[in-house]
């Protein structure tokens, strides 16, 4: 059996560049998205968010809610200022980052922007029920 890499937190790579430590669960685990965003793949240390569930959004956009007594597989990675704010905009408006406690760490983590998926999903269903003639507005009238 290996051994996993201990967390490190805000260790400096550079003169006066701090990282921030970001718990990762989805796309930014895959190499190519680090690639991408960070100019570089990062190993990053595996463990789990207590208190967390991992949900999906049309099968294939994931984010996490608080959900006591659940945990969420993923990896921490430690991120410059530059990292991290690619990263920002790479996740947009669909996600918030939020400072947690994980073990005697702390992290951020992206989670869900409720309010904007709740939006998506009530235009969709208006769009949906238009498209089959239900509950349109003109019904409504």
């Amino acid at each position: 059996m290996g051994k996993h890499k201990k967390w490190q937190d805000n260790q400096p790579t550079k003169k006066y560049e701090s990282k921030t430590n970001v718990f990762c669960y989805g796309t930014l685990n895959l190499h190519p998205v680090q690639q991408h965003l960070w100019g570089e793949a990062m190993s990053g240390v595996v463990t789990t968010l207590p208190d967390y569930e991992l949900h999906s959004y049309d099968s294939n956009i994931f984010y996490v809610v608080k959900k006591f007594g659940e945990t969420v597989a993923g990896k921490v990675y430690a991120l410059t200022d530059e990292q991290l704010q690619a990263t920002d905009r790479y996740e947009g408006a669909w996600y918030k980052r939020e400072q947690i406690k994980v073990g005697d760490k702390i992290v951020y983590v992206y989670v869900q922007n409720k309010e904007l998926f709740d939006e998506h999903r009530k235009a969709q269903e208006e769009a949906k029920n238009e498209v089959s003639g239900k509950d349109t507005k003109a019904d409504k009238e």
